[in-house]
C-alpha cells in the first residue's frame, strides 16, 4: 500500500513527532529483520512473505518523498482543509490560526474585568455577581468562575448554526437578563421565606406550651431540629428521614416514654403538626423550581457579561486577523455536508484511503 494514501493523525505536535519517529523506527527494524512478533502478524494479515524487503522499499520511498508522509495533528489537518476553502468562507487575507485559544480567552477576561469602574453596565453585573457569590458563601473572587464558564463561547452548543464571522446581536441581552434575574430572585425569596416563616411558627407554638427542642424525639437531630434549625439554612431544606417519619405518624414527634406526651400532643393539635405538613408538601411541590432557580442564578450573571466578552473576542480576532481553532471546526461543519466529502479531498489534493488515528493509551 502506498504511504501517500495514508493519513496519520494525533492530538499534539509533540505526539505527531513521536508518531512519525515511531513509524520510521518500526520500518527500519522490520527492514533489518527485527520486530519478530509484528512481522508474523503482518505476514498473516497481508500474505506477504518478504516483509523485510517491503519495509525497506517503503522506508526508501518515505525518505525520498517525505513531504508526502502525512503525519499531523487533527487541528493541522482541519486547517489545511479550511485554507483550501478560504474564498468560499470569505476569510480575510493574511489571517492566522490561533491554537492557544484558552490563553487568549483568559487575557480577554482580564481585559474585560479591567473595565470595571469605567463601564457602568458591566460594573453593575460584576457587583451583583460578587454579592450573589458572597450570599452563597462562595467568596468574592469570581475571576476563575468567569473564565470557566466563558469556555462555553468556544463550544458548538453556544454558537450552533451561527456564522462565526458575523456579529451576534446581544443588544437587549442585559435587559432580558435583568428581568429574568428579578423573577428568579423572587422565586428564591418566596421559597426560602416560606420555610423561615414556618420555622418561626413552629418555635412560637412550642414556646406557648412551655416546650423546647429537648422535649421532642432525638432533640436537634429529630423533627424539631429540622423545623427549627434546618429550615433557616438554604442548603438544609430537604426533609430528613425522621421528619418524614413524623409526617406519616405524629407519635414520632416524641419518645414513647416521654413524661410530657399530653403537652406535646396539645402543641401538635395547636398547629405544630400542620406546620410540618405544610413544609414537606411545599418542598415537594416547589423543589424543582427552587433548585432550578438556584442553578440559573449561579450562572446568569455570566450570561449577562457574555456581550462584553464576545465583543472583546470579536475585536481581538479582527485586530489580529485570527481564527481560533474552535472556529475552524465550526466552519468546516458548514462546508462538509452530504456528498461534499469527496470534493473536499479533491480540493485539498488528498487521496486518503486509510486513516491511522492515535487514540493514546
Amino acid at each position: 500500500m502506498d504511504f501517500r494514501y495514508i493519513l496519520a493523525v494525533t492530538f499534539t505536535i509533540k505526539a505527531t513527532d513521536e508518531m512519525a519517529l515511531r513509524i520510521i523506527d518500526t520500518l527500519k527494524n522490520l527492514a533489518e529483520g527485527g520486530e519478530e512478533k509484528l512481522r508474523k502478524e503482518l505476514e498473516t494479515e497481508t500474505h506477504i512473505k518478504d516483509i523485510s524487503g517491503q519495509s525497506k522499499e517503503v522506508l526508501k520511498k518515505i525518505l525520498h518523498g517525505y513531504s508526502d508522509f502525512s503525519v499531523s495533528t487533527i487541528d493541522s489537518f482541519f486547517t489545511r482543509i479550511l485554507r483550501s476553502f478560504a474564498r468560499e468562507v470569505k476569510l480575510q487575507i493574511g489571517y492566522d490560526i490561533e491554537l492557544k485559544q484558552d490563553d487568549i480567552l483568559e487575557k480577554t477576561v482580564d481585559d474585560m474585568l479591567d473595565e470595571i469602574g469605567t463601564n457602568p453596565e458591566l460594573t453593575s453585573y460584576i457587583t451583583d455577581f460578587v454579592y450573589n457569590n458572597i450570599d452563597d458563601n462562595k467568596g468574592w473572587n469570581i475571576d476563575k468562575h468567569i473564565k470557566e464558564l466563558a469556555q462555553e463561547i468556544f463550544k458548538e452548543r453556544y454558537r450552533e448554526r451561527k456564522n462565526i464571522l458575523e456579529d451576534i446581536d446581544f443588544a437587549d441581552t442585559k435587559d432580558r437578563v435583568n428581568e429574568l434575574t428579578k423573577d428568579l430572585k423572587n422565586i428564591r425569596y418566596n421559597f426560602e421565606n416560606f420555610m423561615a416563616e414556618k420555622s418561626h411558627e413552629a418555635e412560637e407554638i412550642i414556646k406557648r406550651h412551655n416546650l423546647g427542642i429537648d422535649d421532642f424525639s432525638y432533640n436537634t437531630s429529630g423533627v424539631m431540629g429540622y423545623l427549627m434549625i434546618n429550615l433557616r439554612k438554604a442548603d438544609k431544606f430537604e426533609p430528613t428521614k425522621r421528619s418524614l417519619g413524623a409526617y406519616e405518624d405524629r407519635s414520632k414527634f416524641y419518645a414513647k416514654n416521654s413524661k410530657r406526651i399530653s403537652d406535646l400532643n396539645e402543641a401538635l393539635d395547636d398547629g405544630l403538626e400542620n406546620v410540618l405538613h405544610n413544609v414537606v408538601d411545599h418542598y415537594n411541590e416547589n423543589k424543582k423550581e427552587y433548585y432550578s432557580t438556584l442553578a440559573v442564578l449561579n450562572t446568569i450573571y455570566i450570561i449577562g457579561i457574555f456581550e462584553d466578552l464576545s465583543r472583546k473576542l470579536r475585536d481581538y480576532r479582527k485586530e489580529n486577523k485570527l481564527l481560533f481553532i474552535s472556529d475552524i471546526n465550526f466552519m468546516l461543519e458548514s462546508i462538509i455536508s452530504g456528498d461534499n466529502c469527496p470534493f473536499i479531498y479533491e480540493r485539498t489534493g488528498n487521496k486518503i484511503k486509510n486513516f491511522l488515528i492515535d487514540v493514546g493509551k
